[in-house]
């Protein structure tokens, strides 16, 4: 006989609050080049707490004070996985923060399917913060790579230095269909819809309700619509232990 399960109910809405959040900040390398232009290095170079060295490009993944040099005629090409970027009105979009106070620049480039193909967007003066309008090029596609190309040698840490580079509060998609379910118990059905934002899909749900009638693992789908109009779904697999 099935039984409602509020106290599991009760964990799972309390849990739910620890679900994973969207980041805003590039979080993959897609590809990257060293030139060696720069003779000092034979391969990228940056400084992580410490004096200019040899480094990996990912170390401006993230919110990210070290940087990474990108010589004259290196480059590397950034991916969001977790969000993309749209033009959002009246506002810069995306910001890349350079390491220095400028005389170091490097070519930008924009792309809508993780870096096959790109948009240029231009020239920016790495001094600190640069903001992005994609509107300035009349860009309407969703940003979910980005490639910097050094265009000189210039600095004590020579070449563009990269520190990292994020989408704006108000330019990045909101949809998040990461949760965290705990372990639930044989025999029990409770309402998932009734319980998150979005739908679910599972084999295992019966009337929008889940009923666990043997124990192991399962796999939840679960898909939250963006607020954002354009902005994609955000679709996860959830694991979900039945004991």
């Amino acid at each position: 006989m099935m039984r409602q399960n509020t106290l599991l109910v009760f964990f799972l809405i309390l849990f739910s609050t620890f679900a994973f959040s969207q980041d805003k900040y590039a979080d993959v390398i897609l590809d990257s080049y060293y030139s060696g232009s720069y003779a000092g290095f034979p391969d990228f170079y940056g400084e992580d707490g410490g004096p200019l060295a040899l480094i990996d490009p990912s170390i401006c993944l993230g919110n990210n004070y070290s940087f990474v040099c990108i010589s004259k005629g290196s480059y590397i090409t950034v991916g969001f996985t977790d969000n993309v970027i749209f033009d959002a009105p009246n506002q810069d979009d995306i910001y890349i923060d350079e390491v220095g106070n400028g005389q170091e620049f490097a070519d930008i480039y924009l792309s809508s399917d993780n870096g096959l193909s790109f948009t240029y967007y231009g020239v920016i003066d790495g001094s600190g913060s640069t903001g992005i309008d994609l509107n300035n090029i009349g860009y309407t596609g969703l940003v979910n790579a980005i490639k910097i190309v050094g265009l000189d040698n210039n600095g004590s840490a020579p070449g563009f230095d990269l520190m990292r580079i994020y989408g704006l509060d108000g330019a990045n998609c909101t949809a998040n269909a990461d949760v965290v379910l705990l372990d639930v118990c044989q025999d029990s059905t409770f309402n998932l819809t009734g319980m998150f934002d979005g739908y679910w899909e599972s084999n295992s749900l019966i009337d929008s309700a889940l009923v666990t009638s043997d124990t192991g693992w399962l796999a939840l789908t679960h898909i939250v619509e963006d607020a954002v109009f354009g902005c994609p779904n955000d679709t996860s697999v959830i694991p979900i232990h039945v004991t």
